[in-house]
C-alpha cells in the first residue's frame, strides 16, 4: 500500500511539473481567459487533464521522430495564441461571439 500511494504522490508531483511548462501555461490560460466563471475554467482544465490521462494509463510511448514532429505545430500554436493575445485580436474575436450570442 506504501509503494502505491508512493507511485500515486510521486505521479502528482511530475504532473504538477509538467503543467507548470510554458507551453501548457501558455495555451491553458488562453483558453480560459475566455470565460469569466471560475467553474467553467475549471472544468476546462479538467478536460485537459484527462486529455492526457490515455497515454499515461495505457502506457503509450510516442517514438521520438513522431514526438519532435508533433512539437513543431504546437510551437505555432503557442506562437498564434501569443500574438492573438498580445495584439488583442483574441479578445475581439470572443466579445464578437458572446455578442452575437445575446
Amino acid at each position: 500500500m506504501i509503494a502505491f500511494l508512493s507511485i500515486v504522490v510521486l505521479g502528482f508531483f511530475l504532473g504538477m511539473r509538467h503543467d507548470t511548462d510554458p507551453d501548457h501555461v501558455i495555451a491553458v490560460t488562453t483558453i480560459v481567459s475566455r470565460h469569466r466563471g471560475v467553474r467553467h475554467a475549471a472544468v476546462i482544465g479538467a478536460r485537459w487533464g484527462v486529455g492526457h490521462t490515455p497515454t499515461i494509463q495505457v502506457g503509450w510511448v510516442i517514438p521520438a521522430r513522431l514526438g519532435l514532429s508533433i512539437e513543431l505545430p504546437v510551437g505555432f500554436m503557442l506562437i498564434l495564441l501569443g500574438t492573438l493575445n498580445f495584439t488583442g485580436i483574441l479578445e475581439w474575436i470572443t466579445n464578437i461571439g458572446t455578442q452575437n450570442k445575446e
